[in-house]
């Protein structure tokens, strides 16, 4: 008696693809252009630190006067390399952003905290270079 084997059953077929729900397509159109904003955010402030605030340390040496610590470690920070170092991290978002296309949630969370952090870097040395220019000016008049 020979045993006869069963016929294989077909492997299951993949399920065609689902189109996303126009809530997903809304979270990663936001999120893209969040990571957009982020990553001029950083360029700007990248520039900020490489060519604009070196130019202050001139300034504030004509006037011989003791500055603030934030505005010395705002100088000390600033510097092609610093910008260099900035520019780096905005290319990183971008390639974060674009390897993880498919997470629009972590994709815009990484965005806004670049976001976040390089507005508040700017304001900060803004403030630091802004404010004894003002004092400065002042002591002259």
């Amino acid at each position: 008696m020979t045993h006869t084997p069963e016929p294989l059953a077909d492997p299951p077929q993949p399920s065609p693809p689902q189109k996303p729900s126009p809530a997903m397509l809304i979270a990663a159109v936001a999120a893209h252009a969040t990571t957009g904003f982020a990553v001029l955010a950083l360029l700007a402030i990248a520039a900020f630190f490489a060519f604009v605030a070196p130019r202050f340390t001139d300034i504030f040496a004509d006037f011989d006067t003791e500055l603030p610590a934030v505005t010395s470690a705002v100088i000390a920070f600033s510097g092609p390399i610093t910008g260099l170092l900035i520019a780096v991290a905005a290319l990183g978002l971008a390639l974060f952003a674009i390897v993880f296309r498919n997470r629009p949630g972590l994709v815009a969370a990484a965005s806004i905290f670049a976001l976040l952090a390089a507005l508040l870097a700017g304001a900060i040395a803004a403030l630091a270079l802004f404010l004894p220019m003002v004092k400065l000016t002042q002591s002259v008049m």
